[in-house]
Protein backbone atom coordinates (compact mmCIF):
# COMPACT_ATOMS: atom_id res chain seq x y z
CA UNK A 1 0.00 0.00 0.00
CA UNK A 2 1.49 3.38 -0.99
CA UNK A 3 1.53 6.41 1.28
CA UNK A 4 2.78 9.93 0.93
CA UNK A 5 5.14 11.23 3.61
CA UNK A 6 6.33 14.75 4.09
CA UNK A 7 9.70 15.46 5.63
CA UNK A 8 11.63 18.57 6.48
CA UNK A 9 15.23 19.53 5.76
CA UNK A 10 16.54 22.99 6.65
CA UNK A 11 13.03 24.39 6.78
CA UNK A 12 12.04 23.06 3.34
CA UNK A 13 9.34 20.43 3.04
CA UNK A 14 9.62 17.50 0.67
CA UNK A 15 7.32 14.67 -0.35
CA UNK A 16 8.33 11.05 -0.48
CA UNK A 17 6.16 8.29 -1.87
CA UNK A 18 6.97 5.22 0.18
CA UNK A 19 5.62 1.85 -0.86
CA UNK A 20 5.21 -0.42 2.11
CA UNK A 21 6.42 -3.92 1.50
CA UNK A 22 6.28 -6.86 3.81
CA UNK A 23 8.88 -6.39 6.53
CA UNK A 24 9.63 -2.76 5.58
CA UNK A 25 9.49 -0.18 8.38
CA UNK A 26 9.66 3.56 8.00
CA UNK A 27 11.88 5.61 10.26
CA UNK A 28 9.37 7.15 12.69
CA UNK A 29 11.56 10.23 13.19
CA UNK A 30 10.97 11.22 9.55
CA UNK A 31 7.23 10.61 9.71
CA UNK A 32 6.82 12.68 12.87
CA UNK A 33 8.90 15.72 11.85
CA UNK A 34 6.31 17.51 9.75
CA UNK A 35 2.77 18.34 10.70
CA UNK A 36 1.89 20.48 7.71
CA UNK A 37 2.56 20.48 3.94
CA UNK A 38 4.60 23.68 3.74
CA UNK A 39 5.11 24.79 0.14
CA UNK A 40 5.11 21.42 -1.60
CA UNK A 41 6.03 21.89 -5.27
CA UNK A 42 5.73 19.51 -8.15
CA UNK A 43 3.78 16.89 -6.25
CA UNK A 44 0.14 16.11 -6.10
CA UNK A 45 -1.13 15.37 -2.63
CA UNK A 46 -4.28 13.30 -2.41
CA UNK A 47 -7.39 15.20 -1.28
CA UNK A 48 -7.65 13.02 1.82
CA UNK A 49 -4.28 14.33 2.97
CA UNK A 50 -5.39 17.91 2.36
CA UNK A 51 -8.51 17.29 4.44
CA UNK A 52 -6.38 15.85 7.23
CA UNK A 53 -4.02 18.86 7.19
CA UNK A 54 -6.95 21.27 7.21
CA UNK A 55 -8.58 19.47 10.12
CA UNK A 56 -5.34 19.30 12.12
CA UNK A 57 -4.75 22.97 11.44
CA UNK A 58 -1.77 24.63 9.82
CA UNK A 59 0.47 26.82 11.90
CA UNK A 60 0.66 30.59 11.79
CA UNK A 61 4.22 30.10 10.56
CA UNK A 62 2.80 28.42 7.43
CA UNK A 63 0.59 31.47 6.85
CA UNK A 64 3.56 33.81 7.25
CA UNK A 65 5.73 31.82 4.82
CA UNK A 66 2.94 31.68 2.24
CA UNK A 67 2.22 35.40 2.51
CA UNK A 68 5.95 36.06 2.03
CA UNK A 69 6.04 33.83 -1.09
CA UNK A 70 3.02 35.69 -2.49
CA UNK A 71 4.39 39.11 -1.49
CA UNK A 72 1.18 39.79 0.42
CA UNK A 73 0.89 41.83 3.57
CA UNK A 74 -0.74 40.39 6.65
CA UNK A 75 -3.62 42.79 5.99
CA UNK A 76 -4.13 41.39 2.47
CA UNK A 77 -4.03 37.83 3.83
CA UNK A 78 -6.53 38.75 6.54
CA UNK A 79 -8.94 39.94 3.83
CA UNK A 80 -8.64 36.63 1.97
CA UNK A 81 -9.14 34.61 5.16
CA UNK A 82 -11.89 36.83 6.63
CA UNK A 83 -9.97 37.14 9.88
CA UNK A 84 -9.19 40.48 11.46
CA UNK A 85 -5.66 41.78 11.12
CA UNK A 86 -5.44 42.21 14.89
CA UNK A 87 -6.34 38.54 15.45
CA UNK A 88 -3.58 37.40 13.09
CA UNK A 89 -1.10 39.74 14.77
CA UNK A 90 -1.85 38.17 18.15
CA UNK A 91 -1.08 34.63 16.98
CA UNK A 92 2.31 33.13 17.73
CA UNK A 93 4.21 31.30 14.97
CA UNK A 94 3.26 27.92 16.46
CA UNK A 95 -0.45 28.71 16.85
CA UNK A 96 -2.55 26.15 14.97
CA UNK A 97 -5.18 27.78 12.80
CA UNK A 98 -8.73 26.50 12.59
CA UNK A 99 -10.04 24.21 9.84
CA UNK A 100 -11.59 27.01 7.77
CA UNK A 101 -8.44 29.14 7.70
CA UNK A 102 -6.24 26.10 7.06
CA UNK A 103 -8.46 25.03 4.15
CA UNK A 104 -8.21 28.49 2.59
CA UNK A 105 -4.44 28.46 3.02
CA UNK A 106 -4.18 25.08 1.29
CA UNK A 107 -6.34 26.38 -1.55
CA UNK A 108 -4.18 29.50 -1.78
CA UNK A 109 -1.06 27.30 -1.84
CA UNK A 110 -2.48 25.25 -4.72
CA UNK A 111 -3.33 28.46 -6.60
CA UNK A 112 0.18 29.79 -5.95
CA UNK A 113 1.73 26.57 -7.27
CA UNK A 114 -0.45 26.73 -10.38
CA UNK A 115 0.39 30.40 -10.94
CA UNK A 116 4.13 29.84 -10.60
CA UNK A 117 3.91 26.94 -13.07
CA UNK A 118 2.01 29.13 -15.57
CA UNK A 119 4.14 32.28 -15.23
CA UNK A 120 7.50 30.59 -14.66
CA UNK A 121 8.42 32.43 -11.45
CA UNK A 122 6.95 33.65 -8.19
CA UNK A 123 7.74 37.26 -9.10
CA UNK A 124 5.84 37.07 -12.40
CA UNK A 125 2.84 35.42 -10.74
CA UNK A 126 2.84 37.90 -7.85
CA UNK A 127 2.84 40.86 -10.28
CA UNK A 128 0.00 39.30 -12.29
CA UNK A 129 -1.98 38.70 -9.08
CA UNK A 130 -1.97 42.46 -8.39
CA UNK A 131 -2.53 43.63 -11.97
CA UNK A 132 -6.03 44.67 -13.13
CA UNK A 133 -7.30 42.21 -15.75
CA UNK A 134 -9.80 43.17 -18.47
CA UNK A 135 -11.50 39.75 -18.18
CA UNK A 136 -12.13 40.51 -14.49
CA UNK A 137 -13.75 43.90 -15.23
CA UNK A 138 -10.41 45.60 -14.55
CA UNK A 139 -10.17 44.14 -11.06
CA UNK A 140 -7.07 42.36 -9.81
CA UNK A 141 -7.07 38.56 -9.45
CA UNK A 142 -6.18 39.14 -5.78
CA UNK A 143 -9.47 40.97 -5.23
CA UNK A 144 -11.35 37.79 -6.20
CA UNK A 145 -9.70 35.60 -3.58
CA UNK A 146 -12.11 36.43 -0.78
CA UNK A 147 -14.66 33.77 -1.82
CA UNK A 148 -14.42 30.11 -2.91
CA UNK A 149 -15.95 31.12 -6.26
CA UNK A 150 -13.19 33.67 -6.73
CA UNK A 151 -10.54 31.01 -6.21
CA UNK A 152 -12.26 28.89 -8.87
CA UNK A 153 -12.46 31.79 -11.34
CA UNK A 154 -8.78 32.69 -10.88
CA UNK A 155 -7.68 29.06 -11.16
CA UNK A 156 -9.72 28.71 -14.37
CA UNK A 157 -8.19 31.92 -15.70
CA UNK A 158 -4.71 30.50 -15.01
CA UNK A 159 -5.74 27.37 -16.91
CA UNK A 160 -6.84 29.47 -19.87
CA UNK A 161 -3.54 31.35 -19.89
CA UNK A 162 -1.66 28.08 -19.55
CA UNK A 163 -3.39 26.72 -22.66
CA UNK A 164 -3.18 29.93 -24.68
CA UNK A 165 -6.86 30.93 -24.44
CA UNK A 166 -6.78 34.65 -23.63
CA UNK A 167 -10.27 35.80 -24.65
Amino acid sequence: MGKCFLFQTNGDIFVSNVIFMKGYKIDETIASVVHEPSMVYGYSIEPTYLIRYARQGLSMNYLLKLSQKLSLSLQEISGILHVSLRTLQRYTATKLLDTDISSKLLTLTALHNHGVAVFGSEDNFNVWLKTPILTLDNHTPLSYLDTPFGFTIIDQLLGRIEHGVFA
